[in-house]
């Protein structure tokens, strides 16, 4: 068999109620250079699916067969546990993604959300530039793992579109932050992140990994695979109060904790929980998501500021990203004209 001349790059999610956001997330994932995607829908959700059919490089499963993976203990536990948590729906989806990119003759799979983009370089989207990236890792490595980037909450208006963001916390940024609390009228500590800090992990279909969580893959033994750092996850988290609002509402308000142990985190718990209580109207919510979770004009300059003085090899508390914008004011313009009006 003919070696091939660049590797061959799967794109797969679990989706649910989100073609505000999918059409565009693919294209631009479909310009850099991935050539299969998969979609799962969770659930009922016709306008999700309606929205991207059209788009020839999209695969819609109905089911999450996994006929050789299934046998493992982390997807028959997922499996087992199906319904009663959407992690394990997205660790299903994540080991049918990996059987169905082999199948096609894919080289690489990168799971995740839809509110997270893939960067390769925080300038200029090269078309093709992920199958680059994916050639360059060395032959040994079996995983890459992509660092996170949670945009700056505050940096588009409210209604405009994700990619116009252009502002990412970086990793040298650990938030330190009171936010008040509208329903039991007190204030509740964040102390570290909004969204994740975990990344996400993309798997060489060679290698004998299974899923182990929704951020990443082991060893079928459940040893580490050996992983390369590559690139940028820019995570769209809550970027606007309208997304804030939206994202909250999907969540179930009495949840706790997640599959794996942990705890739901203090803000998730009290945003889920005051947004399905209805505690805000939407002129109220705008005004809470602009003075308590976004980020003020003076907390940027601090952060910048911080940023000059410190030595060139700290870690920055904030990166500029432009490329994901520039694409789609340019090649990608007749996409972000559609944002609003998904085919």
């Amino acid at each position: 068999m003919a070696e091939k001349s660049s590797p061959k790059i799967a794109l797969a999610m679990l989706v649910k109620d989100e073609p505000e956001l999918l059409r565009a997330n693919l294209a631009y994932h479909h310009y850099v250079g991935v050539d299969t995607v998969y979609v799962f829908i969770d659930g009922d959700d016709p306008a999700t699916r309606d929205s991207i059919r059209d788009l020839p490089y999209v695969q819609l499963p109905s089911e999450t067969a996994t006929p050789t993976l299934g046998a493992h203990s982390n997807v028959a536990r997922a499996r087992a546990e199906a319904d009663r948590d959407h992690n394990n729906r997205q660790l299903l989806a994540m080991a049918a993604s990996m059987e169905r990119a082999r199948a096609d003759d894919c080289d690489w799979l990168i799971f995740r959300d839809p509110d997270e983009l893939v960067c390769v370089d925080r300038r200029r989207a090269a078309p093709g530039g992920l199958p680059e990236l994916f050639a360059a890792v060395p032959a040994g490595a079996d995983a890459v793992y992509l660092p996170p980037f949670e945009v700056l909450q505050g940096d588009s208006e409210a209604g405009a579109p994700f990619w116009s963001a252009t502002w990412f916390k970086g990793p040298g940024w650990k938030l330190k932050k009171r936010l008040w609390d509208p329903v039991a009228q007190n204030h509740v500590t964040l102390d570290g992140f909004y969204g994740h800090t975990v990344g996400k992990m993309a798997v060489r279909l060679t290698a004998n990994a299974v899923p182990a969580s929704v951020h990443g893959f082991t060893a079928w033994d459940g040893g580490t695979l050996q992983t390369a750092e590559r690139a940028m996850l820019l995570h769209y988290y809550a970027f606007d109060s309208v997304d804030f609002r939206r994202k909250f509402a999907r969540i179930d308000p009495d949840r706790v904790s997640y599959p794996d142990g942990r705890s739901v985190a203090p803000q998730k718990t009290l945003w889920t929980r005051m947004i399905a209580g209805g505690a805000l109207d939407d002129d109220a919510l705008e005004g809470y998501y602009r003075e308590w979770v976004g980020f003020s004009a003076k907390q940027r300059r601090s952060a910048r500021w911080r940023d000059w003085i410190s030595p060139p090899w700290a870690k920055k508390r904030l990166v500029r990203v432009t490329s994901v914008r520039d694409a789609f004011e340019g090649p990608l313009v007749e996409v972000a004209k559609q944002a609003d009006a998904p085919a």
